[in-house]
């Protein structure tokens, strides 16, 4: 049973396609790992933290660009962007940054929290994790410091998540808050009337 303040987040994340979105996701609202397939489509999930509600929207990497960022982020509360720690080296890196940048370029991500999620952490030696520097990796993706934060995580064995929890509940802006029975909306721009709005309005 609920009681008092009831707050809800909408959270879009976007990564490349094999960075492990969906098993942050997983790890998130189901505090479980299992190996799942490529995204081929807009997904939701749902996880349930005390009083709070956190929303999150998948997103395919080939569906999102500087063209159609504008379109999707409006209505949401932070964005997270998932990419694999062991693809740093530099082609790899500078294919993630330049995917970032490009979505940098839109008015409405540059002005939402961004929090980068360095996952699959499990998978690189513990030696070479504890050498990468948190700010100077963030450097290397984006130029937009003030307005985001790096939690290095694990979606198999669970590393970061109650980090990313807390950041979402701190950072991120509230979409909808229920108290005593009464209702109120922060004044966030609503999405147009598609099929996809509609679906996320029925939560």
């Amino acid at each position: 049973m609920f009681q008092g303040r009831i707050l809800e987040y909408r959270i879009a994340v976007f990564g490349l396609e094999g960075h492990g979105k969906s098993g942050v996701i997983q790890r998130l609202c189901a505090n479980a790992f299992s190996d799942t397939p490529h995204t081929e489509a807009e997904q939701q999930s749902t996880a349930v933290w005390d009083n709070s509600f956190a929303y999150f929207w998948e997103f395919p990497p080939d569906q999102i660009n500087s063209t159609t960022i504008d379109s999707i982020v409006i209505g949401f509360g932070a964005i997270l962007f998932v990419f694999d720690i062991n693809q740093i080296d530099n082609e790899q890196l500078e294919k993630t940054r330049l995917y970032l940048e490009d979505l940098m370029k839109s008015n409405d991500i540059s002005n939402t929290p961004l929090l980068l999620v360095a996952t699959k952490t499990d998978c690189m030696d513990s030696m070479l994790l504890s050498d990468i520097k948190p700010t100077k990796l963030m450097n290397s993706l984006t130029e937009n410091l003030k307005k985001t934060q790096l939690i290095f995580f694990s979606a198999k064995e669970g590393r970061g998540a109650a980090d990313v929890q807390q950041w979402i509940l701190q950072r991120a802006v509230t979409t909808h808050v229920c108290e005593a029975g009464r209702t109120e909306r922060t004044q966030r721009t609503q999405r147009g009337q598609t099929s996809q709005t509609a679906s996320r309005a029925k939560l």
